[in-house]
This record gives C-alpha cells, structure tokens and sequence, in this order.
C-alpha cells in the first residue's frame, strides 16, 4: 500500500469517527471557535488601537477618586500595552497607567490609615502611611504614588462558552467582572470599547452583562451562637476593603431561595404578594412588605408596611423601623414583621460583598 493509499485510509477512520460524534461534542466544537473568534476580534481591535495611539500621542485626563481618601486630579493616561497569552487560559490583556509628576499626599482618620494603605496596595497601588500612634483617632498622611496600574483582561471559559472579562482600576481602585457572550463581539461593541477605554462618550457599560456568582448560606447549625441567637457569616473583607470593588453585590437568602443584587440592579421588594422579589409567606408580612435599592454608595431598606421590619447585623443590636429606611452592612438577617430570634422561620439572610 502506498504513502497516499495509507492516508486516505487514515482520513476515513478520522471522518468515521467524526461522525459518530454526539450532538453535545458538535455543539461544545462550536462553542470553542465562537469563543476564540471572539478574542481574536478584540486582540485584533485593541492591537490596532494601541499602535494608532503611540502616533497620535493622544492626551486623556482623569481626576481617580479613591473611596475614603480623596481625589487624585491631573493625571494622565498612557503607556498602553498589549499582551496575549495561550498558555493555559487563552488571555488577552491591555494595560495602561494613569500618571503624573510627583506623589499625592491626603490625610486620613488615624484608626483606618493601615487598612486604606493593605487595600490601595492589593489593586497594585503605592502608598506610604504613617499612623500616629498617640492618637488613635487623628488624622495620619497618606502619600499615594501618582502611578495607577490599569487593565482590560479578556479569558476564555471554554467550558460555559464565554469571555470572561476583568476591569481592574479604571475610576477607582478594585474590579469588576463580567460575561460577554461571543455574539456580543461586534464592530459596534468594539467600538464602544475604545471609546470607553479612551474616556470618550460612549455606551459601553450598559452592554455588558454582570457576571452572576453564587452564594451558599452557612449551615443551619452554624447560624445560632451560644446565647441561642442568630449568628451571621463572617465576612470576607472588611468594610474599608469593600470600598475598593467598583460594583457592590448584595446576597439574599431565605429558605432555599438565593438572589443576588449589584448596585445596577434595579429596586428589589419583599412581602407575601406572589409578584414580589422574595415571596416570604408569614402571616407577620404585608404584600409588599419592603424594599431595597442602591443609593449612594449603599445598599438601604426600606419599610413600607403595617408590623415594620426587623435588621439584626453581626454584632450588633436589632434594629425595628416602621415606614422608615435603614442601610445595610456586612451581615445579617432580615425579619418581616417579627423579631429574628431562634424561633422565626423567615427570617431572612443577608450578606454584603
């Protein structure tokens, strides 16, 4: 048998076993090159951007808030740089700083400075604080390096069919995640894409897609303390540290009904009505009971019924209001009408990230 027979037997075992091929294999092949397609696309766009601005020079200024410190003005933004990477994950990461002569100096409650410095320096900031130890609660310099690390990272998740895509620093220092869907990856995207990259007028928030993450409650025998009252999870960073996450998420848990909520997501409501959020059939809840939305910074509920609600957050004491507002931090447990003791049934559990 000859070299070109031998071959064209081999490409029919390979067309053969092609074919048995499950739908699912098809459809996960298809999914695979949608992804890839979609990254070369924006390493395509971003690579062309990146060697149009190093000729046009083009000069964006940012004035970067930094949550509980202050505002660094003047800055600004270049050194772009372009990475790809297929080892392992397949990656496509731009990067840039933000920049200007000399250090900002700010002054900040003496108690916080050390944590204010902890959280700036793990999303790759440089600041130096001096705490002064005499007086806890005087006010300590911080002196923050006018040099702040920007970046877009594209990654393949082959597996679910989707770009996962991380924003780290771009108004103030953290990151946010998302999910673009290959089909998503039009010239029309793209180029909202620079447009927001650039700081230009644009429309490129609103089409992207939150990424959504789950929350497990803790166990029930984990909920209750010693003294037999509730007990919520600890949290993972502290109140200082979740300053630094661009987009704030709110996890509501009741029974084994788990939602969650950005500080996108629009006014979320509780009560016995079957058109509500959270459904929480007590007979202490009104049909609209509650509601919660996103101002200010923070996460607020809202009573609008006739028993009021209950708010119990990690170590603190309960709080009842009725036909008021309360806002919410850390952890905790919310009880419609009732107190959140052992014996209610609904209370319902929250969790700030």
């Amino acid at each position: 048998m000859g070299i070109l027979d031998s071959l064209k037997k081999q490409a029919d075992a390979v067309k053969d076993r092609s074919g048995d091929s499950s739908d699912s294999e098809i459809r996960g092949d298809a999914r695979h090159r949608a992804v890839v397609a979609s990254l070369r696309s924006i390493h395509s766009f971003l690579h062309d951007m990146v060697e149009q601005l190093y000729v046009v020079d083009s000069d964006v200024s940012v004035d970067y808030a930094i949550p509980e410190v202050g505002t660094v003005n003047g800055l600004h933004q270049g050194r772009y740089e372009l990475q790809a990477t297929t080892r392992g994950e397949t990656e496509v990461q731009l990067s840039y700083h933000l920049f200007k002569d000399g250090d900002s100096r700010f002054e900040v409650p003496g108690e916080v400075a050390e944590m204010l410095q902890h959280g700036l320096r793990e999303n790759g900031l440089w600041v130096v604080s001096e705490k002064n130890a005499e007086h806890q609660g005087a006010l300590a310099p911080l002196l923050v390096k006018s040099q702040i690390p920007v970046r877009f990272v594209f990654q393949e998740d082959f597996a679910d069919g989707i770009v996962r895509l991380r924003i780290e620093n771009y108004e103030t220092p953290g990151s946010q995640q998302f999910v673009l869907q290959p089909e998503q990856v039009t010239d029309a995207f793209l180029d909202e894409m620079g447009k927001y990259i650039l700081r230009m007028k644009n429309n490129f928030m609103n089409k992207l897609k939150s990424r959504v993450t789950g929350m497990k409650p803790d166990e029930e025998e984990d909920l209750f303390d010693t003294q037999g009252l509730p007990k919520t999870k600890e949290m993972s960073n502290s109140r200082i540290m979740s300053l630094f996450n661009r987009e704030a998420h709110l996890y509501l848990a009741y029974n084994d009904v788990i939602k969650e909520l950005s500080s996108r997501s629009p006014e979320f409501i509780f009560g016995r009505a079957s058109d509500c959020d959270m459904v929480v059939p007590s007979e202490f809840a009104s049909r609209q009971h509650a509601r919660i939305l996103f101002r200010k910074g923070k996460f607020v509920l809202i009573d609008q019924s006739r028993n009021g609600t209950f708010v119990k957050t990690q170590g603190g004491k309960e709080v009842y209001i009725q036909g008021e507002e309360v806002p919410l931090s850390g952890s905790g447990f919310i009880s419609l009408g009732k107190s959140a003791s052992v014996s209610n049934a609904h209370m319902i559990y929250y969790n700030i990230q």
